[in-house]
């Protein structure tokens, strides 16, 4: 227990405390003497105005003293609780008021709630009265429950008067009810904090009257002499509504659950203008979303609010900066009257930016938990470190930032937030457990396109169906607390101790992996397509009805599934046309069509009578060409770095690199100056691995490769003070990303002792295959495409945002910016593509392109992606550059429906991949591209996706994650590679220093953020594209002048 910890802390450390805000001020005795010092102040002022009229401040304190003076006939009122059932209205405030002033508690009861979930609330909390709303307005019905004995159990902890009890979701299935005194309600109302309150206030009321943040938008309203607004239930869903209702009611302040400011600001970000300050809280804050707001709204103040209702409303606060560069925002400092310490798992202070859990104190800590001692006692703590008052533990891990500021990491138990209500997993759970057909079942959270959901494992009758348990979770739950999915299982995974094992609980894909009819392959085709399937991606199960999409197929896994079909039946299919048929059912019946023919030959064949010289590829030419432009550049270096273990035995490492270069002849790959220009194997020579005493410098380290004297590659440890990392660096020229996995994986493979399997086909083979064999045939087989496809190609112009002009001296310099686009984000890309039956990458990839056309204005884009042409038999485990950049062009203008628009760049992108073979260099000549030595030919800027499995190797024991380093010079202007993972989508944006500020690419950022949103959106699917991305102030479908190009942001 944490107590006996804090017991033990010394007298000097008790003493100190961590972080505070004011503490000790006299505070008033009630909340309604502060109310009733306001009437005296301002009587006539309006204190409530709603859809059915308004009160002042008079009229609202008659109407409370007319209705506690009926309670106190009713019955003995002081120290009772008194149940109160409103919506949204005046009667609502009227009735708490009239509590307080007759001496009772009042506890909010939601008639929304289900009826079994009311009784619930009520057989715990006992009250002696319940208010009602009467038939005529102004009127109240009250329901005498005079057997309840309920005086508020809080012994023993404070002796302020309670104010009122709200329930939150209970660890054991039963709701706890928070007990708050007048004194917890004044320390939120009374300090100073980043939200001014004063007579001059009018607060739109949004919270349910079971919702703590009541507490801030009624009491912190009037008892400053402010205004309530009670707006329609309506309006505050719809932006546009609000818009006009916070505009009408000249509203100043505004509070909002984190998920439902995103949804609002997604709709319109100028929709708050009105408002002074906007306080958003109860879930994590969405960084860019406040920049859209902020941006669209520049006088509006913006504050992240976070608390537990166990500390009344608001712990801590943190007013949200536009220019704060950090991706999370903080949940601030304290509130007045406050403290907020941040703690290890020894109830010691958690050095700064490490992980701890949150503990707030003061003035704003509840009385305890309603008729639990226990659990108060667990919760509800002594304070060593002020020697008074308690603290309460909030269960989230945090971080504090070296400024002081906190950031919120996650909770510590199963206690969630979603839609920013807090639930605890047990409550659903139990009520579960409880139906009789039901016999085990776990709720948790899984992150899907539209943010985190509850989702409940089952294990029931199979007479009962998910519409079955859905109905009865709302008959006893309240509607934020029924699971979005129902998966029953015929058993629940248990660890070796028992207990359910949540890490092997099926994810959102895993579970929606088949078809709702599950056919299995019968015939052996299609139990060889399901074999190889499995073998290529993990996944085991597959029917033949389920769609490749849905099973999370990309380009790269299909070209996996590619060269296996190849090598397993013969036959050649092309990646667009497994992707054209995507499931076993269709790949079956294309692959025994007459479209379908084996290959009765390899196309890699063996080469003999080489004498040790042959030409260039095609993929190889272009950086010839560049490197011999700029002997100086490295803009064709791929350099990693790779943490090693403590017991790395570095002669070891060193003799299995000469091994491996000794085995693997592609790495001894040399360029001769010849016409055309050639390349040759050079002899073995000694392979030395330096120790650096430094760590590694990119500057100094990052160094031009000779072409021609070679080796086109180094290696050095160097000692970074912590450990030392393996420097590997290679010229794109003998290697793309799939040889750099490959290099790591056959060096582990060496110095553990294993021999390397064989090696594929050789680079001499692949260059004879190009130019000689089957690939010169592909090519020339491709050259009407892309004649047809760019034969009216625009005359490239300088339609990018630059800061600086462009000329062919300049430095290229580059410059990256790293972002996150996040789980949801990439969950609902995920979905998006499933249902556009498009891969993960041709979705972003159609969403780049519109993004280059909205910021070029140019309605036909041009862009190059990279494609791994290794298909063919050999090429999978060849070591080698023999990755193509793909020149991609889309047509954006036109009234095409946004899902129309996504389809057929999808289908530009497989067409474009097919046809891959021809030369990037054939392609600058057919269309006279090249001619201008200050860009490159076709186009200026790269995307590309790089999924966890292409770029993860295993290691001297460890996974790592390959990211080569920026080399410090710029390849593109723009070079857009985003890194997948399970979790989300990291960015890394390159750019050309040169000619862009670092300010107009976070620009670029945010528009194209705003884009995948938009086009991820559901709705979307039918909205014209040319009203999606457009930038504020380009009227749509019209193009935006070069240079009137601005950024609000």
């Amino acid at each position: 227990m944490m107590n006996s910890t804090f017991d033990s802390l010394p007298a000097a450390r008790k003493a100190e405390p961590v972080m505070s805000g004011p503490l000790g001020a006299a505070l008033p005795a009630s909340v309604h003497g502060v109310f009733e010092t306001q009437v005296d102040l301002r009587p006539d002022a309006i204190a409530v105005e709603s859809p059915q009229g308004s009160l002042s401040f008079a009229a609202l304190n008659r109407a409370a003293d007319d209705l506690a003076a009926r309670l106190r006939r009713e019955t003995t009122v002081a120290n009772e609780i008194i149940g109160i059932r409103f919506t949204r209205c005046a009667e609502w405030i009227v009735a708490m008021l009239a509590v307080l002033k007759a001496g009772g508690c009042y506890l909010p009861l939601n008639p929304k709630d289900p009826e079994a979930r009311v009784a619930a609330l009520l057989e715990d909390a006992r009250p002696r009265l319940i208010l009602k709303p009467s038939r005529v307005a102004g009127e109240f019905r009250i329901e005498n429950r005079q057997s309840a004995s309920s005086e508020p159990d809080a012994e023993g902890l404070c002796e302020d008067r309670a104010a009122y009890v709200m329930y939150t979701s209970g660890s054991t299935g039963k709701p706890k009810g928070v007990v708050v005194s007048h004194r917890n309600i004044l320390r939120l109302t009374q300090g100073r904090n980043p939200v001014p309150l004063g007579p001059g206030t009018r607060t739109m009321q949004t919270g349910a009257p079971t919702f703590d943040a009541v507490t801030f938008e009624i009491w912190g309203t009037l008892l400053n002499g402010g205004c309530v607004i009670l707006p329609g239930e309506d309006t505050i869903l719809s932006a546009a509504a609000l818009g006009k209702e916070l505009a009408a009611r000249q509203a100043t302040t505004l509070w909002l659950t984190s998920p439902l400011f995103n949804q609002l600001a997604a709709e319109d970000s100028a929709a708050f203008k009105p408002l002074s300050h906007l306080i958003v809280g109860g879930d994590v804050v969405v960084r860019r979303h406040v920049q859209a707001v902020q941006a669209s709204c520049p006088g509006l103040t913006v504050v992240n609010g976070y608390g537990p209702t166990e500390n009344t409303t608001f712990s801590t606060m943190h007013v949200i900066q536009h220019d704060d560069p950090a991706m999370d925002v903080p949940i601030g400092l304290p509130i007045a009257y406050s403290t907020a310490y941040v703690l290890d798992n020894q109830g010691s202070p958690a050095a700064p930016g490490t992980e701890g859990e949150l503990f707030v104190g003061g003035d704003g800590v509840a009385l305890g938990y309603l008729n639990q001692a226990e659990l108060t006692a667990e919760r509800f703590l002594p304070d060593p470190f002020t020697g008074k008052g308690r603290m309460y533990r909030t269960g989230d891990l945090v971080r504090q930032r070296k400024d002081g500021e906190i950031v919120f990491l996650g909770r510590r138990d199963s206690q969630v937030k979603v839609r920013g209500y807090r639930i605890e997993l047990g409550e659903i759970e139990n009520l579960l457990r409880e139906h009789e057909e039901v016999s085990e079942a776990v709720a948790a959270v899984a992150e899907s396109p539209l943010g985190p959901k509850l989702v409940v494992y089952a294990v029931a009758d199979e007479t009962i169906s998910d519409l079955d348990l859905r109905s009865y979770l709302l008959s006893v739950l309240p509607g934020h607390m029924v699971p979005h999915f129902i998966v029953f299982l015929e058993a629940l995974p248990l660890t070796s101790h028992g207990k359910v094992d949540r890490s092997r609980l099926p994810t959102l894909e895993e579970f929606d992996l088949l078809s709702p009819e599950y056919v299995a392959p019968e015939t052996e085709l299609e139990l060889q397509l399901a074999d190889v399937i499995s073998q290529c991606t993990g996944l085991d199960g597959a029917g033949t009805a389920d769609s490749f999409f849905d099973l999370g197929i990309d380009s790269l896994a299909a070209a996996r599934i590619s060269a296996a079909l190849q090598k397993e039946t013969g036959i050649h299919v092309p990646v667009t046309s497994l992707l054209a048929h995507p499931s076993i059912a269709e790949l079956s019946t294309f692959l025994q069509s007459k479209d379908c023919k084996p290959q009765s030959e390899p196309p890699v064949s063996p080469a003999p009578g080489l004498d040790g010289v042959f030409p260039l590829t095609p993929q190889q030419m272009p950086l010839y060409v560049e490197q011999m432009k700029n002997p100086a550049s490295v803009r064709y270096n791929v350099p990693v770095m790779i943490d090693l273990p403590t017991d790395t035995d570095f002669d070891r490492l060193e003799q299995a690199l000469s091994e491996l270069v000794q085995q693997r002849e592609a790495l001894r790959l040399v360029m001769q100056l010849s016409q055309p220009p050639s390349q040759r194997i050079a002899g073995m020579t000694p392979v030395a691995l330096p120790r650096v005493p430094r760590a590694v410098d990119p500057k100094q380290d990052i160094r031009p490769f000779d072409l021609q004297t070679g080796p086109l590659w180094r290696a050095s440890l160097h000692d970074t003070g912590s450990g030392w990392q393996l420097f590997l660096d290679m010229h794109h020229i003998i290697a793309d990303g799939v040889t750099l996995a490959m290099v790591l994986g056959d060096l582990d493979r060496l110095y553990r002792g294993e021999a390397l399997s064989a090696a594929g086909a050789s680079f001499a083979e692949i260059s004879q295959w190009a130019h000689e064999g089957a690939g010169a045939e592909l090519r020339e087989a491709q050259r009407a495409f892309w004649r047809s496809r760019l034969q009216d190609t625009p005359v490239l112009r300088d339609s990018l945002p630059m800061d600086f002009p462009r000329t062919p001296e300049r430095s290229r310099e580059s410059g990256v910016l790293r972002f996150d686009l996040g789980a949801a984000r990439l969950q609902r890309c995920k979905l998006a593509a499933k249902n556009y039956r498009l891969t993960l990458f041709e979705l972003l990839a159609g969403v780049y392109g519109l993004f280059l056309s909205r910021v070029t204005g140019e309605q036909t884009v041009t862009f190059g992606i990279p494609a791994h042409a290794r298909a063919e038999t050999g090429f999978s485990e060849a070591y080698g550059m023999l990755a193509n950049t793909v020149c991609v062009r889309l047509e954006t203008g036109g009234d095409a429906a946004a899902g129309a628009f996504l389809r057929t760049s999808g289908q530009v992108l497989r067409d474009s991949i097919a046809h891959q073979h021809f030369p990037f260099r054939d392609l600058v000549d057919m269309t006279e591209s090249a001619g201008n030595p200050a860009r490159n030919p076709l186009f200026d800027t790269l995307f590309a996706l790089q999924t966890r499995d292409s770029l993860t190797v295993d290691f001297l024991g460890a996974k790592h994650l390959l990211r080569p380093l920026p080399p410090g010079q710029a390849m593109f202007d723009l070079n857009l590679q985003l890194y997948q993972s399970d979790t989300g989508i990291d960015a890394e944006w390159e750019y050309d220093a040169s000619l862009f500020q670092r300010d107009t690419v976070v620009a670029l950022q945010g528009i194209l953020l705003d884009l995948v949103d938009q086009l991820t959106d559901p709705a979307a699917d039918t909205l014209p594209v040319s009203r999606l991305g457009v930038l504020p102030s380009t009227p749509a479908g019209q193009a935006r002048p070069e240079a009137e190009l601005e950024f609000d942001f």
